[in-house]
């Protein structure tokens, strides 16, 4: 038998990657250090554009189609806390689309953002006053709920580190979790980092060729 990682190279890399990158967006918006979280905010938005794209050409584990699940799957897991692939289990599944979902309206709804030290986002001229204004709100009322979505993630390893002996956070470094096997050999590098060049082109086309606000003449 075969001893394949649960979780590829790349997989692993995004999730610290957007943690370490989640604690920068929020502090530097805490320390107005507003240049800084546009950056961060365009780094979310390359990194959650890859795994979405790695959703379906990434690593067998690394797939929707392993780990998202019917509803039905989900309360047998409850029931019976049998998960149907060692990857993430079925409500482990729906959280990485919450999260990920939570996280695309986060780093679109900034591009339309500003502040009120004068710091504007590429795309804010584009919008009135008032939608300003509700994009900005969004903005902060994803935030909460991803405050609250990352609490239920972290309230979630300890249960299962403690009470399910399945120590997550090591899995997640290590690839491997206990008496747990991959079904498949990952893919190849070649394929992620094209992905994530392709993703991170993207981001930057799409901030570089943002259109420009309309000049101010003065009479």
């Amino acid at each position: 038998m075969k001893h394949y990682p649960v979780w590829d190279v790349p997989t692993r890399l995004f999730h610290w990657l957007l943690v370490i990158n989640f604690l920068v967006s929020w502090v530097s918006f805490e320390l107005a250090r507003m240049q800084v979280h546009l950056y961060a905010g365009y780094t979310m938005l390359a990194l959650v554009l890859f795994r979405i794209v790695w959703g379906f050409l990434g690593s067998h584990h690394s797939r929707f189609s392993d780990f998202v699940r019917g509803p039905g799957a989900a309360m047998r897991y409850l029931r019976d806390g049998i998960s149907p692939t060692p990857g993430h289990n079925p409500l482990g599944g729906w959280s990485v689309l919450a999260l990920l979902g939570l996280l695309m309206v986060q780093a679109i709804s900034g591009l339309f953002n500003a502040d009120t030290e004068g710091t504007r986002a590429p795309y804010h001229h584009l919008l009135s006053e008032e939608q300003g204004n509700w994009v900005g709100l969004i903005h902060q009322l994803v935030f909460d709920a991803l405050l609250v979505l990352v609490a239920l993630h972290l309230l979630a390893i300890a249960f299962h580190t403690r009470y399910k002996n399945e120590p997550l956070l090591a899995a997640m470094i290590r690839g491997r979790a206990i008496d747990k096997n991959g079904e498949a050999a990952p893919v190849s590098w070649g394929r992620a980092l094209t992905v994530i060049i392709l993703c991170a082109g993207a981001v930057t086309a799409l901030v570089y060729y943002a259109p420009k606000p309309p000049a101010v003449v003065y009479f």
